[in-house]
């Protein structure tokens, strides 16, 4: 089951990560300014691309100072039967492990699991293509000046 939910998770990652609506990409700099949530603040933050989307490098806040990535946490959940299709946590951050962290909200895409599901998508017990799904992408970040 969790290899069918992988597959769907994959499929689903960068409907999620487009959700992130007011992204957009500096021209010359290949560089994403994109609104985010931290600690329940809203943030405009600048990130450099490359490296084929591994990019583990600090998000330059618009005003003033960082934030060092420490984690990413990508969920689904499945709002109709009340169950999480997957939960994915990546950690490759340099922050140090004793810094206080901060959880940012980068984006959240409600959708029907049917039209986000791959082609031949085992249905978990008690889940249909009609049901609701919510998926968001979460950072922990460190916040330097």
């Amino acid at each position: 089951m969790k290899t069918a939910l992988t597959a769907a998770t994959a499929a689903m990652i960068p409907l999620a990560i487009a959700t992130a609506s007011s992204a957009m990409a500096s021209p010359g700099y290949g560089r994403t300014t994109m609104d985010i949530t931290c600690a329940g603040r809203s943030l405009t933050v600048t990130i450099a691309g490359g490296n084929d989307g591994n990019n583990w490098g600090a998000a330059q806040v618009s005003g003033d100072g960082h934030l060092v990535l420490a984690g990413l946490e990508y969920r689904v959940d499945d709002v109709t039967a009340g169950v999480v299709l997957d939960d994915e946590v990546l950690t490759n951050g340099k922050a140090h492990g004793q810094q206080t962290t901060v959880p940012c909200e980068i984006a959240t895409q409600d959708a029907r699991l049917g039209d986000v599901a791959p082609d031949g998508f085992d249905y978990p017990t008690g889940t249909a293509p009609t049901d609701q799904v919510t998926m968001s992408v979460r950072a922990t970040v460190v916040a330097l000046p």
